[in-house]
């Protein structure tokens, strides 16, 4: 049976103020969907890693890991740091299937989210 997982990645910062967002978001989420099916890492600067992610995963019987990029477009990180560590992670856990979203802020519905708040500011 499969069994699958969201990831929310999120870049990371040294600040613990910075990560409060996406904690809330996870427990949210979490709350919503079950606190199995979805998790946060970070890729840099703070912990969870997505390899501590996909190891906590693998040992709970998970097969498939999606990793949504919390990030505003396809810079770098995104196009080939993200893929990159990745394919590292399915290195080390092979039995985990990887997919890797294209980045939240891209999406039709953030992007419509954004252009409701700067319209709300402007009228």
């Amino acid at each position: 049976m499969t069994q699958k997982q969201l990831v929310l990645y999120a870049h990371g910062s040294r600040d613990p103020r910075w990560k409060q967002p996406f904690e809330k978001m996870l427990a949210s989420l979490q709350e919503s969907v079950g606190a199995t099916k979805v998790s946060l890492a970070y890729m840099e600067m703070a912990t969870p890693t997505l390899t501590d992610v996909a190891r906590q995963a693998a040992a709970e019987g998970v097969t498939e890991l999606t990793v949504l990029p919390i990030f505003w477009s396809a810079g770098a990180h995104v196009s080939q740091d993200i893929p990159r560590i990745a394919d590292s992670v399915h290195q080390e856990f092979p039995n985990l299937t990887m997919t890797v979203l294209p980045p939240a802020g891209e999406h039709p519905k953030i992007v419509d989210a954004l252009m409701q708040i700067a319209a709300d500011t402007v009228t």
